[in-house]
């Protein structure tokens, strides 16, 4: 009995030191330590930037790396300057709508003076619930305790992969960069010296000034089969490479009543059009959001995507566009070519070069001063550092 007892108290108090341990780090404690250029520690800076920030901020941009090279974010901010606003970049490497959830409930509660948006996505954010685990990253240093069942709705637990319990454990999602601590302490002591302020990233981000018109980009074997002679060339082709052959069957979005259509055949599509739908009313922002559908590479188009992901994308957007509950930009064809993609306007099979960003600047700008910086109301709230 005594044994039984032993053990039992044991485990008692372990117990308490872990569930203390995860208060600690659900409440941000291990935001200061977080490895600088990891998914989280990118985000504790931007989060400490925008804290610091002794303005109200009237709008933000919500998006993917995308987003980050496909936009001029220094445009944006100067445009908003003009009308005496303060407009600011919230995009990270990796951002799924998860991301975007967590993000607008931040605003809500920590910037509840923003009025609107922008909100950068593409047709490949709605091929799926979720877009992994280490969009738990990303997300964690904006996140509280109520928003773990958000969490797990986009990465739910499974057995087999001990990450997706970082849905519902801050302990478990930072178990990997408190092993790189303790084995790496002095490399990470000399990484937290830099300077973690972060202004730049939220008003201008650089463009690349590559482009993939050296290598064949229309057929996803030939550019894979391509003999790289430049670093820019090499990065494309070893990005090709790694999308692997094109699959035998992609599945078809495009006929809803289709007995062959991934509609009929999945539930999860139509689970997807209800939590999106349903997330982006929930936004709040006073201006209706500004949904911009991003160019996407039309290799991906045509040998990847399943068919009718345009068509079922806007299926999901245009009636919320209809209700005026968004506003809808859609530039998901602007690069299509005759011979395929114009190859000026990416880098690599993701991302636009300067040239592209440049182009599609030129059409989205006169749309966001209408749609977004003219129907701001200035607000005379004086913030205080944080």
């Amino acid at each position: 009995m005594r044994i039984v007892t032993f053990i039992f108290k044991r485990l008692a108090i372990i117990g308490s030191l872990l569930l203390f341990a995860e208060v600690l780090f659900r409440a941000g404690v291990w935001e200061s330590v977080a490895k600088p250029d990891s998914h989280s520690g990118i985000s504790v800076t931007i989060k400490r930037a925008i804290n610091h920030l002794e303005k109200p901020v009237d709008t933000v941009l919500l998006g993917s790396s995308r987003a980050q090279w496909g936009l001029d974010h220094a445009m944006l901010m100067a445009a908003a300057h003009e009308r005496g606003l303060t407009h600011i970049n919230m995009s990270f490497g990796g951002t799924h709508w998860m991301t975007i959830g967590v993000l607008t409930d931040w605003l809500k509660r920590n910037r509840p003076e923003v009025q609107g948006g922008i909100i950068a996505t593409s047709i490949a954010e709605f091929t799926s619930v979720g877009n992994g685990t280490h969009e738990l990253g990303i997300v964690y240093p904006f996140s509280g305790f109520d928003d773990r069942a958000w969490l797990a709705l986009h990465v739910p637990t499974d057995a087999t992969d001990p990450a997706t319990f970082g849905s519902y454990s801050a302990l478990v999602q930072y178990r990997a960069d408190i092993r790189d601590l303790v084995v790496h302490p002095l490399d990470r002591w000399r990484s937290l010296r830099v300077s973690r302020t972060g202004a730049n990233w939220l008003f201008d981000l650089p463009a690349n000034p590559d482009n993939s018109c050296t290598v064949p980009i229309r057929k996803q074997a030939a550019c894979a089969a391509f003999v790289a002679t430049t670093p820019a060339e090499r990065v494309l082709v070893e990005h090709c490479k790694s999308l692997g052959p094109p699959p035998a069957q992609r599945g078809d979005l495009g006929g809803i009543e289709g007995s062959k259509s991934l509609l009929a055949l999945s539930p999860e599509f139509m689970r997807l059009k209800q939590i999106r739908a349903r997330q982006i009313r929930e936004i709040g922002w006073k201006i209706p959001p500004l949904i911009v559908l991003l160019p996407v590479h039309k290799m991906l188009v045509d040998e990847f995507y399943p068919k009718g992901l345009h068509e079922w994308t806007l299926s999901i957007l245009q009636p919320l566009a209809d209700e005026g509950v968004i506003q809808l930009l859609d530039y998901t064809d602007l690069f299509y070519a005759r011979d395929g993609t114009d190859c000026t306007a990416f880098f690599d099979l993701y991302h636009q070069s300067a040239q592209g960003r440049m182009k599609l600047m030129s059409q989205l700008m006169p749309e966001v001063r209408q749609k977004l910086f003219s129907r701001v109301e200035k607000n005379p709230q004086k913030l205080t550092s944080k």
